[in-house]
């Protein structure tokens, strides 16, 4: 009688896993890694709790290695209180198709919050879910949802199956931001996500350049060994309560001879779902029984195959159909001799079949590290497709693949003869047996795809420059991004219509800019930069709504107003910052969350409001730091130039309101570092030549914060007191001789960075005349 292997049947996919109990899948959970990781996120979640720091993080793995399952022991270790009490655990399902906005995404987290202690949220789920403007309910939610917090003292943990497609399935880009948004700037919510796509945060930074990402992390999920693999099996028989199989696991027979660990964690890649998927087959695989068990399982894996399948475009499925008949493992020029594809065409559907995971790129061992071939590390999905897609003339060959996948030459050698095996079993064996040791005995023939040498050396090349700038190396990154922008220029002039070309070429040239500006050779720099830019304006001329392109421009022509303005061109510098302010803030009204947008506009307005300050055009600053306002209104930075723009016309209350809310706006978001954020305004006071609004300044710093000049987090202040002190008097004071040496140090620094070091001078000559008497 056939055993209905409930656990088994649960655990094949992740929906079932939900039914089962916390007791059971807690047993059901191995392999050290994972628990390693597991502890790594309580202890996180635990530290984290109080802190006012924002943190998300990314478990990686490929499909079936049993992200989702690692999310509901998470989640069942959180609710029994080993994170502490404070975080409020919610799981996604594996399948969201109807989150298709960010508003849609907070309207699903107040739903799953039923039966939690904030369980108002659900009441106000329709409510957000109605509301017309996607930003106007955003904020709503957020807001909401932080007072639900507050309140209950609580903390949202977010655990969400497949992040990645949840993010691409929003139609909007603006919808997009505002998840980003919502990550990047509510401490009480905390992402732990999960993803199979491994080039996804990768997508994010080409796409939007931004890190959130800064603020989130990647954790992968390993791949389960060998003997992890065999406790697993352990594992389930326990939970099945199949004593008969529990026996046969135990033996040391079915141990050494007849389960090679190794073998069968190949064979499943290491991802329990594939152990579960396989387990009926793996204990009876000696029977009669097994070659019908092995059938039934393929069968039933169908449904899942095919929707895998089902994800793919024509031409990819062709692809990939093809290295599954070539027993899973291919070099290019066979599949596009099979598929009578072009090379080019080829590579670009290896490449989407590679980002997918669907597939995997093997180097040869060879010294020529372009030789590849790629194959399919499902095993098992080669074995079912040889099945159910195999030549009739070859119908078990599928099983000769399974055995030459799951057993060593030696273990097949020794069982090819076993009486109680049925015959067709005995002969796929013995074939197995004869190509596996015939493989041994030849070398495989690998061709690559045909790729330029200047691509290679560009890549080589750059990074080898990266590594050298990094550590001070200038002459040695300027030798390597020599020989970039060279191979870049071939490779122009091979291809003069790829666009990609163009931009490395630009983005070389660029680089060398820079480095001139390091090396102190600024003419060569200000020859580079304008190369740069012209190339980059060329490429948005063919190409005028690329996102990417216009922020190249910009960022080329703030390079180049840096330049001018150290050579003392101020006008043509002008000129530059003001082009790249214009551009840089409509790439942020298209995307007004984007944190690297808002860092673009912050710097340039920065470069653009010092320069007018420079050459004493006030109001020009302050209205530049206006316009920019309005895009960014709640950024410390630009109310802090702006505070001290005002201060520079005697504006001081207009000034002194910047001020508070600068330092409210850090105090909100629990900035620790406040004293160097501040750091560069009251600098900017003191040159102004308003020592009495500075001591007002440390006054209302230390209000704000809840400190004083006594406290060790506020003592810093201290200098810019005293130096403040020492203008606003004759600056004949002999207060600063009595101060001990680090304190007096600090002041004179302060004094020269703020622009008095005539000050320090006369304070230096007058304390001389002082000791000669």
């Amino acid at each position: 009688m056939e055993k209905s292997r409930e656990i088994v049947t649960a655990m094949k996919w992740g929906p079932g896993q939900d039914a089962l109990s916390a007791k059971a899948r807690a047993s059901l959970f191995v392999g050290k890694s994972r628990k390693a990781l597991l502890e790594k996120f309580l202890l996180e979640l635990k530290e984290s709790a109080k802190s006012r720091s924002i943190q998300h993080y990314l478990v990686i793995g490929t499909r079936g290695m049993g992200k989702s399952f690692f999310l509901s022991i998470l989640y069942d270790k959180v609710k029994e209180g080993h994170a502490g009490d404070v975080w409020v655990p919610i799981k996604t399902m594996e399948n969201e198709d109807q989150i298709t906005s960010a508003q849609a995404f907070m309207a699903s987290i107040m739903r799953y919050l039923g039966n939690t202690p904030l369980s108002g949220a659900v009441e106000l789920a329709n409510d957000i879910h109605r509301i017309k403007d996607e930003n106007t309910a955003v904020q709503q939610a957020t807001e909401q949802l932080e007072e639900l917090c507050k309140k209950n003292k609580k903390r949202i943990l977010l655990l969400v199956n497949n992040f990645d497609e949840i993010y691409e399935n929003m139609f909007k880009d603006t919808s997009k931001a505002a998840l980003r948004g919502i990550l990047q700037q509510h401490f009480w919510l905390k992402l732990i996500g999960t993803t199979r796509n491994i080039t996804f945060l990768k997508l994010l930074q080409e796409e939007y350049e931004v890190e959130l990402f800064g603020q989130l992390s990647t954790e992968e999920l390993e791949q389960l060994s060998g003997d992890e693999v065999i406790t697993l099996l352990y594992k389930i028989a326990e939970v099945e309560g199949d004593k008969e199989v529990l026996e046969k696991i135990g033996s040391a027979e079915w141990r050494e001879r007849r389960v090679n660990a190794k073998a069968l964690a190949e064979l499943c890649c290491g991802a329990p779902r594939m152990i579960y998927v396989m387990y009926p087959f793996i204990v009876e695989s000696r029977t009669e029984s097994g070659l019908t068990v092995l059938h039934k399982t393929l069968d039933d894996l169908t449904t899942y195959y095919e929707a895998q399948r089902m994800y793919l475009s024509s031409q990819e499925r062709a692809v990939y159909s093809v290295i599954a008949k070539l027993n899973g493992s291919a070099s290019p020029s066979e599949i596009a001799e099979e598929l009578h594809m072009d090379m080019n065409v080829l590579s670009t559907y290896l490449a989407r079949l590679q980002d997918k995971d669907y597939i995997e790129k093997v180097h040869a061992d060879s010294a020529d590290a372009r030789i590849v071939r790629y194959q399919i590390p499902d095993k098992i999905y080669v074995v079912w497709y040889q099945k159910n897609y195999g030549a009739k003339d070859a119908r078990y060959k599928w099983l000769v693949e399974f055995y030459k996948t799951a057993y060593s030459a030696e273990e097949l050698e020794h069982g090819v003869g076993e009486p109680e095996a049925p015959e067709i079993v005995r002969e796929s064996k013995l074939r197995a047996l004869s190509e596996l040791k015939a493989q041994v005995s030849q070398t495989m023939i690998v061709e690559t795809v045909p790729e330029d040498k200047e691509l290679s050396e560009w890549n080589a090349a750059l990074d080898k420059g990266i590594e050298a700038y990094q550590k001070g190396k200038f002459n040695d990154a300027l030798s390597e991004w020599t020989r970039a922008q060279k191979a870049c220029e071939i490779l122009v002039k091979k291809y003069p219509d790829n666009l990609m070309y163009q931009e490395k070429l630009a983005g070389s040239l660029n680089n060398l800019g820079l480095l001139m500006n390091d090396m102190g050779r600024f003419l060569e720099s200000l020859n580079y930069k304008e190369r740069a830019l012209a190339l980059f304006e060329a490429l948005l001329t063919r190409d005028p709504t690329n996102a990417r392109f216009q922020s190249s421009v910009a960022m080329a022509l703030n390079n180049l107003g840096n330049l001018l303005s150290d050579l003392g061109r101020r006008e043509e510098s002008l000129k530059r910052y003001e082009s790249a302010l214009e551009m840089r803030e409509t790439l942020l009204n298209s995307d007004p969350k984007n944190i690297n947008y808002q860092s673009s506009v912050i710097g340039t307005t920065t470069n653009q409001v010092d320069l007018l300050t420079t050459i004493g055009r006030h109001r020009d600053a302050i209205r530049t730091l206006d316009a920019a306002i309005r895009i960014i209104p709640e950024n410390h930075e630009l109310l802090l130039l702006r505070s001290s723009a005002n201060l520079a016309l005697q504006n001081d209350g207009l000034a002194r309101d910047d001020l508070r809310a600068a330092l409210n706006l850090l105090e909100s978001k629990g900035n620790g570092e406040f004293l160097t954020e501040i750091h560069p305004a009251l600098l900017s006071y003191l040159r102004h030549g308003t020592p009495g609004f500075t001591i007002e300044a440390i006054k209302i710093v230390c209000a704000v914060f809840g400190t004083s000049l006594e406290d060790e987090k506020a003592k810093p202040l201290i200098p810019f007191k005293m130096a403040a002190e020492f203008l606003a008097s004759d600056r004949s004071s002999g207060t600063l001789f009595n101060l001990d040496p680090l304190t007096r140090d600090a002041t004179y620094k302060v004094l020269r960075d703020s622009g008095h070091e005539g000050d320090i001078e006369a304070l230096n000559y007058k304390g001389k005349r002082k000791k000669r008497k």
